[in-house]
């Protein structure tokens, strides 16, 4: 299990993970806490755990080991370059070959002039690289977003 939690100077990340019996002790990531904890979302491609977390601007990525001993700073999928927009609740996903990650993206009108709150998938195929992503406009948005990759029945 994968949280947020609040510390003096901001927000950090923890887990701690079940045996079968009982939870591990909590621990906490060594890098700097984050400015906000707005939501994050946790991956395991079979060696690292990929943990994308929000601070309500950037969508921020990092790798933890199995056992949550090593962590690591990547480079941002999205970096804030200002307050006007806001990314929060990111989900990340694997399906047709590719990462993808959503979240719901608002700007206050100060930046565009259009005031909105929609879902944002951005998509990767190396968890480094990340596409600028494409809004769903037709699905306005407040609290989170979540996608699911549907198979038509008959289909295997």
């Amino acid at each position: 299990m994968f949280f947020q939690y609040d510390v003096s100077g901001g927000d950090n990340i923890g887990c701690s993970f079940w045996n079968g019996t009982s939870w591990s002790a909590l621990q906490a990531w060594t890098l700097s806490p984050a400015s906000s904890a707005q939501g994050l979302a946790v991956y395991w491609t079979g060696s690292l755990y990929y943990i994308v977390y929000s601070d309500g601007y950037a969508l921020h990525l990092a790798t933890t080991n199995s056992n949550g001993t090593s962590w690591t700073a990547l480079q941002d999928i999205a970096p804030a370059t200002s307050s006007a927009i806001g990314r929060i609740s990111p989900r990340i996903y694997f399906f047709d070959n590719l990462y993808q990650v959503s979240c719901v993206e608002a700007d206050s009108g100060f930046l565009t002039g259009s005031v909105y709150s929609y879902p944002r998938v951005r998509q990767s195929q190396d968890l480094i690289h990340w596409s600028g992503g494409y809004i769903l406009h037709d699905m306005p948005c407040t609290y989170g977003s979540a996608l699911l990759k549907c198979t038509p029945p008959g289909a295997i």
